[in-house]
């Protein structure tokens, strides 16, 4: 209790430090007031924000002002709201300026006692400013706290001005797969409110948002007891949603659980689409919850899906052993290997904080190029393709998929927070570009947009992770196969020697990074310790195309799966600017390759008494592709034995009818006094 109560006066009297500190009188180009440069506190008390990106030039740009404990800071007097622009479009230069939004209080309101308080105004685009152009703003709250003097709180914010929008495919919807709420509030992490979600989200263009409020229950800090997410908050989720997520977008609840590992360290759980709640409660800084405890919720809530967020985050570093358990169990679907876009990070004096990030100066990330977190989550997760397709045999290998999101909390710009020396919350401010939305994936949803497909789009693989350009592929069939193309995330199977292809097709945006630079077609099989690596790039003509590549397929019979990524910019540069460094990756296509056309290996022609079954995909929700021995007979029956169909030699594949129930079916294969039976479950 001595330690707790220690650090807890140690921590006001450092904010009674900073708010003298900052006391400084600043021109401003607002009145002749003094304006104290007043940035976010450990608990964030005062915010501005709007989105980094805008679709073009005829949206509204909603910018809110945001007001959290607002009786904690003892704020009197709210006098009045200012938005101002760089005089002449001049750039980020504030030294002249012009006003182009002022909301006056009067009445000033006085002695704000609500938790939060938040206004968002609609600006539309200046004049002067058009597609491609980066807006910069300044805006200012003006208010007066009980010091003997009036102060402000200004923010310089950066809206990217698109041309048409984020790039899309059809069918194809954008999201962000991490994303924290309001509901979401400790003193170090606070969430974006619904209505600054729903506004940012309509003029930035995305389809959907899956929420990851931590699901903490309640954590300490400085000794005292702070709610993160709990019990009620989640109940009360839905209504947000029901206000702001019915429709485009499409906000679906989640929620990321602290879950202590073998080590006692901490990892850090995405769970999708739950209906109840998995309260995971951190104690003295230990999770109480296991990851046992975690797989028996998600095996018991079957409408959910779950990720491993950040896995190869040092600080929440997954230990192999756990991720692979968890795949094999079925309770874990995929790695969000893309965490943040953090290109990079700055620290800053408080009383020059009015300076937009990142033009204060900047230092690249650890790799110098992009976050090593994921070029290093891109390798281990090529090492699980690679190791399952390696164990499997007829069977299906375990698909491990990847999907993105950025981790923002609020933070529709950009993030800021304090950086800590020992328990103590630094007196400068830490940043970097990471913002709502600026990691995305792509959801293929063919029939409607709406929860369910969304689901069905992270739970299948039919995902796309980008923060920029955007790519997709299926098979083309030429030869005798019997199967329908195959996409993103789907099995398909393939005879050695066929004239089967793959349909690329590409899109980029001239705002994000422009031109595809490199496109990389990976091949993972199980001869090869890593993936073999086809350079694309000849292919590639300007912002969006498409071109057909033929399949360079193994000579063995098995397994093996192609994936494809892409740059904007040469990997080969010594410095990569943000504004033209993006990427884009894949989920794979997984390939069952037959030596030849008669479905049986070498083995299985020197022995024809051994009569093999082979169905998959397996579970299947449209259709599944049944494998024998040359000339067996193929029967399906339902769960009580009832005969539905037999099949054609030469077309061994099932599409069960529309009156047909999800659930469990038997198929039968037949040749000579032998025959073999094998489940199949159909999910419809």
């Amino acid at each position: 209790m001595r330690y707790e109560l220690t650090y807890l006066v140690l921590f006001t009297i450092l904010s009674i430090v900073m708010l003298i500190s900052n006391a400084k009188a600043k021109p401003t180009s607002i009145g002749n007031k003094s304006n104290k440069s007043y940035p976010n506190t450990y608990s964030k008390d005062i915010d501005i924000d709007a989105p980094w990106y805008v679709a073009n030039e005829i949206s509204r740009i909603p910018v809110q002002f945001f007001i959290k404990d607002a009786d904690v800071m003892d704020l009197e007097e709210l006098q009045g709201l200012y938005i101002e622009i760089p005089h002449s479009c001049s750039g980020f230069d504030f030294s002249v300026t012009d006003t182009i939004y002022t909301f006056i209080y009067s009445p000033v309101l006085e002695d704000m006692d609500e938790h939060y308080w938040s206004k968002i105004a609609f600006i539309p685009l200046p004049e002067g400013y058009h597609s491609g152009q980066t807006l910069y703003i300044k805006a200012t709250i003006d208010y007066e706290d009980g010091l003997p003097w009036d102060e402000y709180f200004s923010k310089v914010l950066a809206i990217k001005i698109g041309y048409s929008g984020l790039p899309k495919f059809d069918d194809w919807y954008q999201g962000d797969c991490h994303y924290h709420t309001s509901f979401t509030d400790n003193p170090y992490e606070f969430g974006g409110t619904f209505d600054m979600i729903y506004y940012s989200s309509r003029m930035m263009g995305l389809d959907f948002i899956t929420t990851s409020d931590h699901a903490s229950d309640s954590c300490s800090i400085f000794g005292i007891i702070v709610d993160d997410l709990n019990l009620s908050d989640w109940l009360a989720i839905p209504d947000s949603i029901a206000i702001y997520g019915n429709v485009n977008p499409i906000i679906i609840r989640g929620e990321e659980a602290e879950v202590r590992n073998i080590a006692s360290a901490r990892n850090h759980l995405l769970i999708y689409g739950n209906d109840s709640f998995f309260s995971a409660p951190i104690t003295d800084g230990e999770a109480e919850k296991t990851h046992d405890d975690a797989w028996d919720f998600i095996d018991s809530s079957p409408e959910a899906i779950a990720y491993a967020a950040h896995p190869y985050n040092p600080d929440y570093l997954w230990e192999f052993s756990v991720l692979d358990a968890a795949f094999r169990r079925g309770s874990l679907t995929g790695l969000q290997v893309w965490n943040e876009r953090s290109v990079f990070e700055i620290d800053v004096d408080m009383d020059t904080y009015c300076d937009p990030f990142p033009f204060t100066g900047g230092e690249m990330t650890r790799d110098g190029i992009w976050d090593a977190d994921l070029l290093d989550g891109i390798d281990q997760w090529d090492y699980f393709l690679w190791l399952y397709i390696y164990e499997a045999s007829f069977s299906e290998p375990i698909k491990v998929f990847i999907d993105g999101g950025s981790d923002a909390h609020g933070d529709f710009n950009y993030f800021t927070y304090y950086p800590f020396i020992g328990s103590i919350p630094s007196p400068d401010i830490a940043a970097t570009d990471n913002a709502f939305a600026k990691v995305r994936t792509l959801a293929y949803c063919p029939d409607t947009l709406n929860q369910e497909s969304i689901m069905n789009a992270l739970r299948k693989g039919n995902i796309v992770v980008t923060d920029g350009p955007i790519l997709k592929f299926e098979t083309i069939n030429h030869g005798p196969d019997f199967s329908e193309n195959a996409i993103i995330g789907e099995t398909d199977t393939v005879f050695y020697g066929s004239h089967d292809s793959l349909l690329i097709e590409y899109k980029g945006a001239q705002e994000l990074g422009g031109v595809i630079e490199q496109i990389t077609l990976k091949k993972i099989h199980p001869l090869s310790a890593t993936s073999e690596d086809i350079s694309l790039d000849t292919f590639v003509t300007g912002l969006e195309g498409n071109f057909k590549i033929p399949l360079d397929l193994p000579i063995e019979e098995g397994w093996c799966c192609y994936r494809i990524e892409a740059t904007t910019f040469d990997e080969g540069e010594q410095y990569v600017s943000p504004e033209t460094s993006f990427r884009c990756y894949t989920n794979p296509i997984w390939f069952y390759v037959f030596p030849d056309t008669e479905y049986v290996s070498i083995d299985q022609k020197s022995s024809r008494e051994k009569l093999f079954l082979n169905v998959f995909p397996n579970p299947f929700n449209s259709q599944c592709k049944i494998h024998s021995n040359d000339g067996a007979l193929i029967e399906v029956f339902d769960a009580i034995g009832q005969k539905l169909t037999h099949l054609r030699k030469n077309k061994p594949i099932w599409k069960p009818k529309h009156n047909h129930k999800s659930g469990l079916y038997f198929i039968r294969a037949t040749k000579g006094n032998q025959h073999v039976v094998q489940k199949a479950i159909y999910l419809k």
